[in-house]
């Protein structure tokens, strides 16, 4: 299964037509792109072994944003607050400020 997965989360911003990506409980580990798809409508990436900030940019179509119970740090970026059809967000059990 998933969990079987490990390595780097790869440099999903060249997969231009990407809309879902399901990694949940993966032994990915490193720190999210900093470029994610502009199509992107949902990213589960929660019990990951992520780490580092979140993007500055994160894409306008994402609906679905989840992080939780990662080792994420540092502030919300700002493009949060920009997202217009954000309906979900979960980023508890991080290191957020």
């Amino acid at each position: 299964g998933l969990s079987a997965l490990s390595g780097t989360l790869p440099p999903l911003g060249r997969c231009a037509r990407l809309t879902h990506a399901y990694l949940f409980g993966t032994a990915l580990s490193g720190t999210l792109p900093r470029s994610l798809p502009g199509s992107l409508q949902e990213l589960e990436c929660s019990r990951c072994r992520l780490s580092g900030t979140l993007p500055d940019t994160l894409p306008r179509a994402l609906q679905y944003l989840f992080l939780e119970s990662n080792r994420l740090s540092g502030t919300l970026p700002a493009s949060l607050s920009r997202l217009r059809s954000l309906t979900e967000l979960e980023l508890s059990d991080n290191r957020l400020e």
